[in-house]
């Protein structure tokens, strides 16, 4: 029981009180421990995050200063206040330069959130939260007109990479991730005295070239691939990028070792979701300042996968795995807790999230390097003498589709086939967010060896496959099934047996697996799901093959299009010899 000093004190001289004292002093009631406080993360008036001191069981309890008395009443509550743990409690974040009340920086974020001190908890229902971002954007350091989410997560990473801290970009398909890595890579080669290295899937080198150059031609780039790459570490220090494959990095990782890099960014990083696969214990051995993931889909089996990628991304952060995986066992609380907890180095944004700042559709034409195999069977499909060039140019066109078809080539399996695997990735990264699919393809074996594989990987999904061996008019039919279902599901389709009158508005995604002469064929199949009545933005991807006959089909449709823009109609569907010419002397092998 408390003293009369005490409840005199309480009553009558207590600074901090929050209620009135009471009008009768039997009316009083006393608590028999202290005060249980803890600090929690809040948001001030302005929305940016706080530290807070709050009375764990008293929602009336939410302090933005120390209490300096050892008491306080609570709606008519007496409390003992524990002043030499709270003295201990304020010690410990001044350590880390934190103030109640006061916006509170990534990297103080962070580890509020992870210390064991604290135990910060994360409430369900509760919106990730990110520490303050300043207002610093350099619109002159790509070159696009960035739109505003990607303004705020360019933002996002500059302001992480200037606290020295990893982030996991995990925005959904089609937003611009690489877009704004980029950004960062450009935004902070002023600063940087060290190189930067980048490690994307082999079939991704060529696409990465690309768009380096597209958005950042100022960037010195540097492949590091083939039998010709160097061997001396040196040799890196004098380029702005080194871009390297993660099949490479496994076989020259001493090489890499020998560098210290400033930002190691891995494109398509659920590709170390296995945590003692080689390429994950390669790219997490290389000293950097800061790591950069990139991956729609960072979980795609078990909470492990995000183990793995946030051990790059900040290591030691999250623990020892075994220790993970007691604490966070693959149920979707612990999902929940974890996604929580790990925002503050996660940027992820959803298409509908984003839906009004984007353009009614989205072109993404996506470079595929072939890889050294396919690239010595297309060379030698290509060196064919005797052969008349319409028939050989559709010939290529066809090992590109789906090599089994080639009676040269004989059968490959799908996991050497890059095209084929990326398809999958993109089909399975827009299942993972139930949106709906079209790919197009133009030949029949390429659709059934998809549906086939579809089928395997993602049973749960709605499929169907329209060609010309489906009657027309069971093909509306099979449309109105697939607009009917909730859920992943996707068409495969050829551009030309689709017939003009069918629409597809459920579908978001439009994949061309294999490019097309003539853009009008292309732009009609395009339609069918980017058209009126259509409620997200239609994200239109284009897989081809570099240095292939398809690289020339893409270059031509592109040329095309840019010329009826401008106002004139052309004849797509005639090829001119030097189409011809162009198409059958590009090869993988060389250039």
């Amino acid at each position: 029981m408390p003293s009369a000093l005490d409840i005199w004190s309480c009553e009558f001289e207590s600074r901090d009180a929050e209620s009135m004292p009471s009008n009768d002093l039997t009316q009083l009631l006393f608590s028999a421990s202290f005060l249980d406080l803890s600090v929690q993360i809040a948001r001030d008036a302005g929305g940016a995050p706080v530290a807070t001191l709050e009375a764990n069981g008293v929602n009336e309890f939410r302090k933005w200063e120390w209490p300096r008395t050892d008491q306080v009443v609570i709606n008519g509550k007496w409390f003992a206040i524990d002043l030499e743990w709270v003295e201990a409690l304020e010690s410990l974040l001044d350590d880390h330069e934190i103030k109640l009340g006061v916006p509170l920086s990534s990297a103080q974020l962070v580890w509020m959130y992870w210390t064991e001190q604290l135990a910060i908890k994360t409430p369900n229902g509760a919106e990730p939260v990110r520490g303050t971002v300043g207002d610093d954007f350099d619109e002159n350091a790509v070159l696009a007109s960035m739109y505003q989410y990607q303004v705020d997560g360019a933002r996002f990473l500059t302001s992480m990479s200037r606290q020295n801290l990893g982030v996991l970009l995990a925005d959904e398909m089609g937003l611009g991730k690489t877009l704004q890595a980029i950004y960062l890579l450009s935004h902070e080669r002023a600063n940087a005295t060290r190189p930067n290295l980048v490690l994307v899937p082999s079939s991704l080198i060529s696409n990465w070239e690309r768009e380096l150059a597209k958005f950042a031609p100022w960037l010195t780039v540097l492949t590091h691939r083939g039998p010709l790459r160097t061997g001396d570490p040196s040799a890196f220090l004098a380029w702005d990028i080194v871009l390297v494959s993660y099949e490479v990095i496994t076989r020259d990782v001493a090489l890499f070792e020998s560098v210290a890099w400033d930002i190691l960014v891995l494109d398509e990083a659920q590709a170390i979701k296995n945590p003692s696969a080689r390429r994950s214990l390669a790219s997490k051995r290389l000293e950097k300042r800061m790591g950069l993931a990139i991956s729609g889909t960072p979980i795609e089996n078990s909470l492990r996968d995000l183990w793995s990628i946030m051990d790059f991304v900040a290591p030691t952060l999250l623990g020892s795995l075994a220790r993970f995986k007691k604490q966070y066992p693959d149920e979707v609380i612990a999902a929940r807790t974890l996604s929580r907890r790990a925002s503050p180095m996660v940027l992820r944004r959803e298409v509908r999230e984003v839906a009004t700042d984007l353009p009614e559709r989205i072109d993404i034409p996506t470079a595929i390097d072939l890889g050294d195999e396919l690239a010595s069977l297309y060379e030698s499909e290509r060196t064919r003498t005797g052969v008349p060039k319409l028939a050989l140019l559709t010939a290529l066109r066809q090992f590109c589709s789906s090599p089994s078809i080639s009676s040269r080539a004989g059968h490959v399996a799908s996991s050497s086939f890059p095209k084929h695997d990326h398809a999958l990735s993109i089909i399975g990264e827009a299942f993972a967010s139930g949106s709906k699919v079209i790919l197009f393809a133009s030949f029949l074996p390429a659709l059934d060896w998809l549906s086939e594989t579809i089928e395997q990987q993602f049973p749960e999904a709605f499929l169907r496959v329209l060609d010309g061996r489906i009657h027309s008019d069971q093909r509306q039919q099979a449309i109105d099934e697939f607009s009917a279902h909730i859920g992943a599901g996707i068409l495969l389709m050829n551009p030309r047996a689709t017939g003009v009158g069918l629409n597809i508005q459920a579908a978001n995604h439009v994949i061309h697996f294999t490019p097309e002469w003539n853009p009008a064929v292309v732009a009609q199949a395009t339609a069918r799901a980017y058209r009126r009545g259509q409620s997200l933005p239609v994200f239109i991807h284009y897989l081809y093959y570099s240095s292939t006959v398809e690289q020339v089909m893409m270059d031509r449709l592109e040329a095309k299009r840019d010329l009826q823009d401008a106002g004139m109609e052309l004849d797509g569907n005639s090829l001119s010899n030097s189409d011809i010419i162009d198409a059958l002397s590009r090869s993988p092998i060389g250039g």
